[in-house]
């Protein structure tokens, strides 16, 4: 065997290897993704789920939303205290927060003891 046939397995072992790196890196990604939309739709569930408990709450008057400090703008812009009728919908359309909204409702109550 000489010498350019070794280069030439050489350079078609470092093509094949850094082939094997990028589809490792898309499966990584692809399941990422996967792991992060399934992560987001239960969330979005549980805000659901939330939501409805605290509007049905004679004791809750208004109901807040809480914001992380490092959420995105479009997550910050929902931060505030609605009444039951005009409380935001979690998470808001176009948060592009990198591990989904992590905002929260937090009730605000009428009286703290029955």
């Amino acid at each position: 065997m000489n010498n350019r046939d070794n280069r030439s397995k050489i350079l078609s072992l470092c093509v094949l290897r850094k082939l094997f790196t990028l589809l490792e890196e898309i499966v990584v990604t692809m399941v990422s993704t996967d792991i992060l939309e399934a992560r987001i739709a239960k969330r979005k569930v549980e805000l659901q789920k939330s939501l409805a408990q605290l509007k049905a709450n004679p004791r809750v008057r208004d109901i807040r939303v809480i914001v992380p400090a490092e959420a995105c703008p479009v997550c910050q812009e929902v931060a505030g205290t609605y009444t039951k009728d005009n409380i935001p919908v979690l998470p808001p359309e176009g948060c592009s927060c990198p591990r989904g909204s992590e905002a929260f409702y937090q009730p605000m109550l009428n009286e703290i003891f029955p």
